[in-house]
């Protein structure tokens, strides 16, 4: 079953319309009507918002074999915000003209370690997108 359709028989099992659906977990009609015919995707954001409005488990709506998967995605995504918070905090340091000469250096490249989780984070929904049907 694809991720569209637990959307769907959760939705239903819930006696919820699209619209209510919609206005639980703040996105579009449009939207969740492509992902329960199953034209487009959920991004990992909604798919938490989905799940929290219809009650059940992450594990239940993308299958329990795929939530090792999301679950690691979600920590990337939150070490990337955290390292990319840092970088730019050096940035603003730089630009306040109170960093060394070598910290001005490092803040006008994307450090190789941001590059690199954000690398592995495109492999990991990549396994994702193959292991439920998921449409970039």
């Amino acid at each position: 079953m694809s991720i569209g359709e637990r959307i769907k028989t959760a939705r239903k099992a819930k006696k919820l319309t699209q619209t209510e659906l919609c206005e639980k977990c703040d996105i579009h009609i449009n939207s969740l009507y492509k992902y329960e015919k199953g034209e487009n995707s959920p991004p990992f954001e909604a798919i938490i918002k989905i799940a929290q409005a219809l009650g059940i488990t992450i594990a239940e709506l993308v299958g329990e074999k795929d939530t090792r998967l999301l679950t690691e995605i979600l920590l990337i995504e939150d070490l990337i915000r955290v390292k990319k918070k840092e970088f730019t905090e050096l940035q603003g340091k730089a630009i306040a003209l109170t960093a060394t000469a070598e910290e001005k250096v490092l803040c006008f490249e994307l450090p190789v370690e941001i590059r690199a989780y954000e690398n592995i984070l495109e492999v990991l929904k990549g396994e994702l997108y193959n292991c439920v049907g998921y449409k970039k």
